[in-house]
């Protein structure tokens, strides 16, 4: 008899975090104030690592606890959180950052403000450098 209700007890308990830790899948379209698709914004659970980028369409799919908040970033608009609240569709609409966004370098692995006048290394080289320059002919 014990051990039916130390086995029940457990049960129960599993039962209970399972509901309390469930996952959703969140859909939703990232627009800005005129409408237009947001492609390409980035969709991340607040505080992990779990995101994704809209599509064409500005529409995205992302899996996030039902009490989560979703942080959307795009180049030139104003950072967003956005809390789930159970919802399963979002409708988010981006607002444009009005700083001066000229300074913005955009780099394949992400993005940074230039502190000088030039990022990364410049170098000049004269054409009778290269004509100069021995080459092989395999021919």
């Amino acid at each position: 008899m014990m051990r039916k209700i130390v086995l029940s007890l457990i049960a129960s308990l599993g039962l209970c975090s399972l509901a309390l830790a469930q996952n959703k899948q969140v859909s939703g379209t990232v627009t800005d104030a005129d409408g237009m698709a947001a492609i390409g914004a980035s969709v991340v659970v607040d505080g992990t690592t779990v995101g994704t980028t809209t599509n064409t369409e500005g529409k995205f799919t992302i899996t996030a606890p039902a009490n989560a908040t979703l942080v959307v970033t795009y180049l030139g608009y104003e950072t967003q959180k956005v809390p789930v609240a159970g919802r399963t569709a979002l409708q988010i609409t981006l607002q444009e950052d009005t700083t001066d966004i000229e300074d913005v370098v955009v780099l394949g692995y992400g993005s940074g403000r230039k502190v000088g006048t030039v990022i990364g290394s410049v170098d000049q080289v004269k054409g009778d450098k290269l004509e100069n320059r021995p080459s092989n002919n395999v021919a």
